[in-house]
């Protein structure tokens, strides 16, 4: 898995950058927002899609916008172009601003009225400590094991602001779960 480039970007097309790093060249997709700049080198966090028909990469600048691609790409009906499409309209904090504002998540291209509702009821609540390393992990290793959204965010409202490890948070939720 591929979880981050750094290299020289030697071409830019209209959606990505070609990333040659270490004598190889990657086709990295990315926001529009990387893409209005001139960038003549690049470290970006990365997501790596296998596919039966194709293997691609995305790729951001920060990683709470990889954090948010991942996690939106999750979301049923909802795939890597359209979480590319947010990306490159809003930051991730101005789209959870604007979460309970279907007018203005509609304005991505690609997101109509059905899928705008499923982001809101998806996505409510998951960046509950976005800058909260702990807990985002927490949040993140509980999913993957299963577990339901909401009964994930009851647990870890508890431990906001909290000073436990990653590991410990689970732990503990995982008593209450």
């Amino acid at each position: 898995m591929i979880v981050g480039l750094h290299g020289q970007v030697i071409h830019q097309t209209p959606t990505a950058l070609w990333v040659q790093t270490q004598g190889i060249v990657y086709e990295v997709f990315v926001p529009l927002r990387i893409l209005a700049q001139q960038l003549n080198s690049v470290q970006l966090f990365t997501t790596h899609i296998v596919r039966e028909d194709a293997m691609s990469l995305y790729g951001f600048l920060e990683l709470d916008e990889k954090i948010f691609f991942d996690r939106v790409i999750r979301i049923s009906g909802i795939g890597p172009k359209v979480g590319l499409a947010i990306l490159s309209t809003y930051t991730p904090s101005e789209f959870l601003a604007h979460l309970h504002d279907s007018k203005a998540i509609q304005k991505v291209p690609g997101i109509g009225p059905k899928s705008a509702g499923l982001l809101r009821i998806e996505l409510e609540g998951f960046f509950i400590a976005d800058s909260q390393t702990n807990v985002r992990d927490a949040r993140l290793a509980l999913e993957s094991l299963g577990f339901k959204n909401d009964k994930i965010q009851q647990i870890l409202a508890s431990f906001v602001g909290s000073q436990l490890s990653t590991q410990d948070i689970i732990k503990e939720s995982l008593k209450k779960l």
